[in-house]
Parts: C-alpha cells; structure tokens; sequence
C-alpha cells in the first residue's frame, strides 16, 4: 500500500485551495507518512512558500503525458489560510 497526504487549506483571498503533498502516492509506512505530515505542520507558520500538486489529467497546454499540476502557496496566503490535513491510504 502506498499513502497520501491531502492538503487543504482555506484562505480569505483564494476560497478553498486542496492539493497532494507530493505527485505520487507515497510507499512509506503509515508511520513514516504521519511524520511528514507533522513536520509541514509544525512549520508551515514558517515557510516562504509550499507547493502542493493534483493529479488533473487535463493539460493546460495540449501535449503528451502530462505531468501532475503544481500549485505554489506563497508565504502571504499561508498565514491567512486554515490547514486541514489528511492522510489517505491508496493502492500502490
């Protein structure tokens, strides 16, 4: 099995923005991926920025195998935003 964590955040300015914390799955323990987790949260007061990805199969430019979205937080939408996390388990 294979995990993932979800991101959500919710700011004033932008509404809901919900993301992964990485484009895969992660095939970690679940004891390693909690870990994770508590460590963006310990220091997302801290960070300048986060980037977080979908998984959207539609490109925003037509091309082949796209790869998943990225989404970049920067520091001013982090200290407005509330974070809600999640950590899923997925098929590897």
């Amino acid at each position: 099995m294979a995990f993932d964590i979800v991101l959500c955040f919710i700011t004033p300015d932008a509404g809901r923005v919900t993301g992964f914390l990485t484009a895969e799955p992660i095939p970690e323990s679940l004891e390693e991926v909690t870990n994770a987790r508590d460590q963006i949260q310990q220091r997302i007061g801290d960070m300048r920025y986060l980037s977080i990805f979908t998984r959207d199969v539609s490109p925003i430019i037509a091309g082949k195998n796209p790869t998943a979205m990225e989404i970049t937080l920067p520091a001013g939408v982090l200290e407005k935003s509330v974070l809600i996390s999640q950590i899923i388990e997925v098929e590897a």
